[in-house]
């Protein structure tokens, strides 16, 4: 399924690299891939329990732990300042505790988010802030088990840098805003900021009244 994610970005941005610039057009749509890592999703509840189908399991001392994150948004901007984008997220973890074997855990975010631009000198040179709101999919790899789905909130930051009149370097700093509940009664649940550093590409077309890098 992660092979199927990552071919599934691929294609997208070689199509999108491949669709000539038309002028004069007041929207862009853009795709933007990219790499990083998320921290803090380690802020788990003491207890919880991971929802089965038959019975529930509890998890005593759990921590998520994780490296790499894969992202990717598909946007639609209207002039130089304003614009929305939907955006998946992959945080490929393991989940360790004191009381079960490791579980693999794939946390998937999904998110709408409304963004501002601030151009910096340079033609196709900006700031950017955004905000907006989603869903988080915990998908525990575990004997006849529920995902967890948690709404979030989500506030980000970073810079365009252009590479050329389509393609531009772009880094974000985005916190995303959660709650982990227990599924225990009597247990409280987890505030979670997963804080996200990714490095990525922002692919553009009908790009030129957008950025005008020529």
């Amino acid at each position: 399924m992660r092979a199927s994610y990552a071919l599934l970005i691929a294609a997208a941005a070689v199509a999108v690299s491949r669709t000539p610039v038309q002028s004069q057009q007041l929207f862009t749509f853009s795709i933007n891939p990219s790499l990083g890592a998320t921290f803090g999703l380690n802020d788990l509840p003491q207890r919880f329990a991971i929802r089965g189908k038959e019975t529930d399991t509890e998890v005593l001392s759990g921590t998520l732990n994780n490296v790499v994150t894969m992202r990717t948004s598909i946007g639609l901007r209207w002039g130089r300042f304003v614009g929305i984008e939907g955006v998946f997220a992959l945080t490929p973890s393991s989940l360790h505790s004191n009381n079960l074997d490791d579980v693999s855990v794939d946390v998937l975010g999904y998110s709408l988010n409304a963004t501002g631009y601030l151009p910096l000198g340079k033609p196709g040179r900006e700031f950017f802030v955004s905000a907006g709101a989603g869903i988080k999919r915990y998908d525990f790899f575990f004997f006849r088990s529920w995902s967890e789905n948690a709404w979030t909130w989500n506030v980000g930051s970073g810079f365009n840098v252009p590479i050329n009149n389509r393609i531009a370097l772009h880094l974000e700093a985005r916190d995303h805003i959660s709650t982990f509940a227990s599924n225990i009664l009597g247990v409280e649940s987890a505030r979670q900021n997963d804080l996200t550093l990714s490095i990525g590409f922002a692919l553009s077309v009908n790009s030129e009244t957008a950025y005008r890098w020529r």
